[in-house]
């Protein structure tokens, strides 16, 4: 995967990364998901891997937890 997000903003400024472009080719379906739920958390946000995996009708969060492991592009990745 490979992320066509500018990293041009102003040090210690939120970037809006929902929008950038993404190659998910080879990524699976269960990770595009999370990912998908992931790039919605607004800037300074959090959101556990138990509520993603209750977004997703997921019962394990631990999948949650493996597919942001497997994360191709972390700077996408905002929870805390």
């Amino acid at each position: 995967m490979r992320s066509r997000a500018s990293s041009r903003s102003p040090p210690g400024e939120p970037r809006d990364l929902s929008e950038a472009e993404l190659d998910l080719a080879g990524v699976p379906a269960f990770n595009r998901r999370v990912y998908a739920v992931v790039r919605t958390i607004k800037s300074g946000g959090t959101l556990t891997y138990g509520a993603i995996a209750a977004q997703l009708g997921e019962p394990d969060a631990r999948r949650v937890g493996e597919a942001m492991g497997q994360n191709p592009c972390p700077e996408l990745q905002k929870l805390g």
